[in-house]
């Protein structure tokens, strides 16, 4: 037993050891043994001991759990670590630059770029889509794999395109339209020639105005952007633009006129217009028409013009200013005066025309009873022109007048109704004014140094703003005459014919008329207003070489042929060109030896001054008693109103023209200021045109003209 005891005591001795160090025991039965034995010897304490024995256990089993807890828990984080991954990327456009505020979404998860373009994002592990979008700009997408259990962290680079819109910009007939201005966040744009742009970098929704010269501007939003694949096309309203076109002159709508722009012709409806569509501001539109200027003018942006044709016909008409009534048969010289200038003539309503004014810059304009006319032509059409009326109130200055004498009569009469004057430019002796270079002029020595020359008279009336009249004798030349007597006229003895104090050319001599048509011609040229022939007659006399003088039908047919001869010559000059006759040829029929019928010599006259002097014919009352149906007078000197009145109304009924304008001589010389007056308001009673004083030694008194 003691042996026993000891065995076990020996076992168990350290059985409080054992179980304060578990790891000791090795089994659960020693446990048990060593207890019983404790038990059996220690009958408290093993009780105690059973009791820590079980806490121990219980506490082991706790730490067990425990212990199994935290590995199973570290394999389950573990896990969950591993299946979270992070993806690590820049957002970049075409040019390589960060995008910041880049939107990026991943298996239902978002996050921005931040200002260098970076963003990280935490994701399931798992394959993806990856996409970025960003304003202006394509979405991206790429593919990203992230299956793999073990890698944690991905990275990526996205590339964002910039959003585009491609549009065509095109007319009504889908026509491209080039160089369109396109106005886009604040970008301009042009279209090329087959009307497309690209815009980059817009948004849908986005504004946008688009402009082309002659087209409405077109403002809109855009609807839709891209890769810009396809193109949008958009079409322009073109700009309509009325155009009228109408004469310049009469500013008449004209139909049927050819209208051009941009290469496209068109012609003007019944009331002169046409549409065109399309047209850019500062664009020439041109239109031609038959008779008239090519006119071009240029768009500004109006909806409506007008175009004016300038007439290149001229439809002219002579009115006078007074009556407005038309001026007809005128003269109409067309440019310079002169020789060989052209001329037409208008009709009964005063009317002329021209194919092209524009070869005309100026026309010259002759009527009897009106101031010379002269127009510069500017435009053509329908026009009117008023001639001034012209009524002659002048004196005569003999020949060879000397300056001072010329000056101080002309100041006499100066701002009165006086407003013409007559200078002798050559008289009876055959001697002129002036260095005429006609070869016969030359040949007889007609010149002689003057100190005061028809150059210098003519100066004269532009100083004192008188009508410029140059008288000269004709047929009555006694140098032509001497030096020429194969041109003379000779009486029945054969010797030279003197009559009249003077020797006489023959009429029918052509050389003789062309002298004098020579001279005339020259006078004209020299700046006179008229050129005034006097002794356009045979001297009357009856001691005549008969076949020089020939019967009253040759006589007459001489004078009229050479009249007529002179007024062609002078009809393209600048100057009217007048006749003297005797006074009796106003109140005879025949032609009294000197080839002179009123009715037959005056035609080829602008102005014809009859010499109704009363000295003349004092007591001829069978001449103008009868004649002028003056019954209560016997004595011309008597009734000088009566004489001037209706010698002046007879003189005008026997004119068998409407032409020739009558202009009568009046006596100043041996009669008082008040029968010199008389004379002058018969004159213009009877509405002739006008009259001329005459005085041998050019000598008048005051108040023979009124003051202005």
């Amino acid at each position: 037993m003691e042996n026993s005891r000891k065995t076990v005591d020996v076992g168990c001795e350290n059985v409080d050891n054992l179980l304060a160090n578990p790891q000791r025991v090795h089994s659960t039965r020693e446990k048990l043994l060593c207890a019983r034995s404790r038990a059996q010897f220690f009958p408290l304490r093993a009780a105690n001991d059973i009791i820590a024995s079980l806490m121990s256990k219980l506490s082991f089993l706790l730490i067990l759990l425990v212990a199994l807890a935290l590995v199973l828990g570290g394999v389950g984080l573990g896990s969950a670590y591993f299946e979270t991954k992070t993806l690590q990327g820049t957002v970049i456009d075409s040019s390589g630059a960060p995008l910041a505020q880049a939107a990026i979404t991943l298996a239902g998860r978002s996050t921005f770029s931040n200002h260098q373009g970076y963003f990280e994002i935490q994701f399931p592990r798992g394959a993806y889509q990856v996409r970025a979008f960003a304003d202006r700009f394509q979405s991206s997408v790429q593919l990203l794999d992230a299956q793999d259990f073990f890698k944690q962290t991905f990275s990526i680079q996205l590339t964002l395109e910039p959003q585009v819109w491609r549009a065509r910009v095109v007319d009504a007939q889908n026509k491209p339209i080039a160089n369109a201005q396109v106005e886009i966040n604040g970008e301009t744009l042009t279209t090329n020639a087959q009307g497309e742009f690209t815009a980059r970098y817009v948004r849908s929704g986005a504004k946008f105005k688009i402009s082309a010269p002659g087209y409405h501007t077109l403002g809109a939003i855009i609807q839709t952007t891209g890769s810009g694949d396809q193109a949008t096309t958009l079409q322009l309203t073109p700009v309509e633009l009325r155009v009228v076109v109408v004469d310049a002159t009469s500013n008449q709508p004209l139909p049927g006129v050819r209208v051009s722009a941009n290469g496209a012709h068109v012609n003007t409806d019944a009331n002169g217009a046409v549409v065109l569509l399309g047209l850019a501001v500062g664009t020439p539109i041109s239109a031609q028409a038959p008779g008239y200027a090519n006119a071009t003018i240029k768009v500004d942006g109006t909806v409506q013009m007008t175009l004016p044709l300038q007439p290149t016909t001229l439809r002219g008409r002579f009115v006078d200013p007074n009556t407005k009534q038309a001026v007809p048969n005128a003269i109409v010289i067309l440019g310079a005066p002169g020789k060989d200038a052209p001329m037409l003539q208008t009709d009964a309503n005063g009317i002329f025309a021209l194919d092209d004014f524009r070869k005309v810059s100026r026309v010259y304009v002759k009527k009897p009873g009106y101031a010379l006319g002269v127009f510069d032509l500017k435009q053509g059409g329908k026009q009117d022109f008023a001639l001034t009326p012209l009524r002659v109130k002048g004196i005569h200055l003999y020949y060879g007048i000397t300056r001072a004498d010329a000056e101080r009569v002309l100041a006499q009469f100066k701002n009165t109704e006086m407003n013409a004057v007559v200078f002798d430019v050559k008289e009876d002796p055959g001697y002129i004014l002036w260095d005429s270079p006609a070869p016969l002029a030359k040949k007889i020595g007609a010149y002689v140094t003057r100190d005061y020359t028809a150059q210098d008279q003519v100066a004269a009336c532009r100083a004192y703003k008188l009508y410029c009249i140059a008288r000269m004798t004709v047929f009555k030349d006694v140098l032509l005459a001497k030096k020429r007597a194969d041109l003379a006229l000779h009486d029945t003895n054969g010797n030279l014919l003197y009559e009249n104090s003077a020797y006489w050319t023959d009429p029918a001599e052509k050389e003789v008329q062309d002298y004098h048509i020579a001279l005339a011609q020259e006078l004209a040229a020299m700046g006179f207003d008229e050129i005034q022939f006097d002794y356009i007659r045979y001297p009357g006399s009856r001691d005549v070489n008969a076949a020089e003088f020939g019967d009253a039908d040759y006589r007459v047919s001489t004078i009229v042929n050479f009249s007529q001869r002179a007024a062609d010559a002078l009809r393209p000059t600048a100057a009217f060109f007048s006749g003297d006759v005797f006074g009796l040829t106003t109140a005879t029929t025949d032609e009294q030896g000197i080839g002179q019928v009123w009715e037959k010599t005056v035609g080829a006259f602008d102005y014809i001054s009859p010499m109704m002097y009363p000295s003349t014919w004092r007591y001829a009352t069978d001449l103008w008693g009868a004649s002028f149906g003056i019954k209560t007078c016997t004595d011309a000197y008597a009734c000088p109103y009566d004489i001037l009145r209706y010698g002046t109304l007879k003189a005008q009924a026997r004119t068998p023209n409407n032409w020739t304008r009558v202009r009568p001589w009046l006596q100043a010389y041996q009669m008082g200021l008040a029968d010199m007056l008389k004379q002058s308001q018969g004159a213009d009673d009877a509405n002739g045109a006008g009259y001329l004083f005459w005085n041998n030694q050019g000598i008048y008194p005051n108040g023979l003209f009124k003051k202005k």
